[in-house]
């Protein structure tokens, strides 16, 4: 019989059943919940209240940031300096601003500070290089 499986992710309340209103095993939940996080990207912008740079790259970067190739393989998330950042993120940040790309729950480079949008792109380039979008670019 060919069965066609509905997956709920909305929480704990939900029952996650089958179309037949057969239960989905556990495992196969969590396995399907790591199929969808298993290639998630971001990048961190960590930064802090009147930091020029910041408002600086806001304005020249931080609206076109989300149109570009990169934005849209790693949204970007702005984090306060005083929050706590994830648990990957091993060494601690001291300037503002500082960008930080992380795919699949690793740290995979990071820029300190803003350098202008004359330099911006190509340093950034530089880390992207080292993620799964710069390893899909190469010839």
């Amino acid at each position: 019989m060919n069965r066609r499986y509905i997956v709920s992710l909305c929480g704990a309340r939900c029952a996650t059943r089958c179309l037949h209103g057969a239960s989905i095993p556990g495992a196969l939940l969590a396995l399907l919940m790591l199929t969808v996080s298993a290639s998630a990207a971001e990048l961190i912008m960590v930064r802090q209240a009147g930091c020029s740079w910041c408002i600086r790259w806001d304005r020249e970067i931080g609206t076109a940031y989300p149109t570009t190739e990169e934005g849209r393989f790693a949204p970007l998330r702005r984090v306060d300096i005083r929050d706590p950042l994830p648990t990957y993120v091993e060494t601690p940040v001291t300037v503002t601003p500082t960008f930080i790309l992380v795919e699949d729950d690793r740290e995979v480079g990071r820029l300190t500070g803003y350098p202008g949008q004359d330099f911006f792109w190509d340093m950034l380039s530089e880390i992207f290089v080292r993620s799964s979008f710069g390893r899909e670019k190469r010839p």
